[in-house]
């Protein structure tokens, strides 16, 4: 289910949470779905359980899951649109202002995002064909 990739910049805690919100928002796991305990995640990923409990609690107080005593996590009844987007604006505003550091200027870095967003419709539209 859940892929690390030990060469990302990306903390492994960061990782579970970005995959396990994917999930979500694709339908992978839906709205009351148990999720594994925080031992038997860790167990199957080979990492320490303080980095799955890492992103539990990071999911948690975001609303994304829901933890009971006794029970388990579960992931929440709520939409994950704003998650998702909130997301996607991050990682661009830090690609942008990475652009500008490469010394791109504000009007060269819209051409390079408008001709990506080109690029990435046509790559989507022709995978679906």
């Amino acid at each position: 289910m859940i892929t690390l990739n030990p060469r990302s910049k990306e903390p492994i805690y960061v990782q579970i949470m970005d995959q396990l919100v994917l999930f979500i928002s694709t339908g992978v796991l839906e709205a009351g779905s148990k999720l594994p305990s925080i031992r038997e995640l860790a167990s199957d990923l080979g990492i320490n359980p303080n980095t799955v409990a890492r992103a539990y609690t990071e999911l948690e107080q975001r609303g994304i899951i829901e933890t009971i005593p006794k029970k388990g996590a579960f992931i929440a009844n709520r939409s994950f649109h704003e998650e998702i987007e909130a997301k996607a604006k991050f990682e661009l505003t830090e690609t942008f202002l990475q652009s500008r550091k490469y010394g791109l200027s504000w009007e060269k870095i819209r051409e390079i995002a408008k001709e990506a967003l080109t690029d990435a419709e046509h790559s989507e539209s022709e995978q679906e064909l």
